[in-house]
């Protein structure tokens, strides 16, 4: 999740420590060195036909001294237009049958919505143009100007930030000045929201009817184009100071009827599709703001081809090649298909949470890498995955003790 004190985001306190290794780089690996790498020693090339001269082996050890678990930092990032008031409702049912107890270690959650900025101008919310008919439609008032629009999206108080009890405040005040209160009318008034950005597990909001959780989830309804993506990496580029805590295991889950951009009737469509972040540069962006984090695994809740039910078939919105699944994939994240029916949320929450007891994944000096093995104590273990070409994720280990990982691979010269 990420965390905030006061009003703005922030790292809060000391976290527990997460694994250390003592760094030994050779200056012949294949790149600069990277924390938690020990020794790297290049191999000569493989001699087996099939490798061409440009492959080079290489392997890497690292030393993992056992340590308190990484506190975990769990952002939802959730499609908020009305199509999604079922699905919300049976995620957050998922989280709050859970006790808190069972929670990963020191863990906490915040939630903002998909509304991203046009590429090339910060100050416009990307769906304020394919929305200004629309909102001039439903309230009935053609004096509306997309100046107003504009005005109102901004202060969507999920937008580009975390909902907080003062968003929603900010979110209806701007409603009212812009013309537009009638379209909130009946919105986040089921449950006040808490007054945190950043809320524990089981923590509830102020009149102890809702979680926070349920609470910041509440369905808004004006959504049009749903970035997900996007609005993450903006978030990361729009805050200097970090968002995360040092050693979380950052956890990004991304819950909509539709993948990236959800709806492609907005001007500078092929562009921003162009720009579509991977999870690399996501990954990239996220460390970039918060250096000393642990790992980054993206989550989704999303449909993996076009819903059948009538709920979800949306005429204007599509897959676009399933932009969450292949990130999430990277990653080595969870991916849920929210189109089945009778999806076990229960079920789903614990696979996050089984995600994020994990150790971390170790990034290697090389990009690309093929032929990985893995020892652990000497011995081999076949039990891991390489998650996006250039690091690679050992299962069945706990932080409760001491390791000595090796990792050989083959890379491009």
């Amino acid at each position: 999740l990420i965390l905030a004190c006061g009003t703005q985001m922030s790292s809060c306190g000391n976290a527990p420590m997460a694994y250390t290794a003592s760094q030994k780089p050779n200056p012949t690996g294949p790149k600069a060195p990277v924390s938690g790498v020990e020794t790297v020693e290049v191999l000569a090339p493989p001699t087996a036909p099939e490798f061409a001269d440009s492959i080079g082996g290489a392997v890497e050890t690292f030393s993992l001294t056992a340590a308190p678990p990484p506190p975990s930092d769990f952002v939802f990032v959730v499609d908020s237009s009305g199509s999604m008031e079922r699905v919300i409702s049976a995620f957050v049912n998922g989280f709050e049958s859970i006790p808190p107890s069972s929670y990963p270690t020191d863990s906490r959650m915040a939630v903002m919505n998909m509304i991203a900025h046009e590429i090339d101008n910060p100050e416009m919310p990307i769906a304020a143009n394919a929305q200004l008919q629309f909102f001039k439609s439903l309230v009935g008032n053609s004096s509306i100007i997309l100046n107003n629009v504009q005005n109102f999206m901004n202060a969507e108080p999920g937008y580009l930030r975390f909902l907080t009890a003062s968003s929603v405040a900010n979110y209806k005040s701007a409603a009212l000045e812009n013309g537009l209160s009638s379209l909130i009318s009946s919105k986040f008034n089921s449950y006040p929201l808490c007054n945190s950005e950043w809320f524990l597990p089981g923590e509830m909001n102020s009149t102890k009817n809702k979680s926070c959780l349920g609470a910041a989830m509440q369905i808004s309804g004006m959504v049009g184009i749903e970035s997900g993506l996007m609005s993450v990496l903006q978030l990361m580029k729009k805050n200097s100071q970090p968002i995360f805590r040092k050693n979380a295991g950052v956890h990004v889950v991304f819950i909509s009827d539709t993948h990236d951009p959800g709806n492609s009737s907005f001007t500078g469509y092929q562009e921003y599709v162009r720009q579509l972040p991977s999870f690399n540069g996501l990954e990239n962006a996220i460390r970039a703001n918060s250096k000393d984090i642990s790992f980054v695994k993206l989550h989704g809740v999303v449909p993996f081809t076009q819903c059948k039910n009538s709920e979800h078939n949306l005429t204007n919105e599509g897959i676009f090649g399933g932009s969450y699944l292949a990130p999430i994939k990277a990653s080595g994240g969870v991916a849920v298909d929210m189109c089945q029916d009778n999806v076990n949320y229960e079920s789903v929450v614990n696979q996050l949470f089984d995600e994020a007891r994990k150790v971390a994944p170790f990034q290697l000096k090389a990009d690309n890498v093929s032929n990985v093995s893995v020892k652990v104590n000497g011995k081999n273990h076949p039990n891991f995955k390489v998650l996006d070409g250039r690091s690679v994720e050992v299962g069945g280990l706990v932080t409760s003790q001491d390791y000595s990982i090796q990792v050989s691979y083959s890379f491009a010269k």
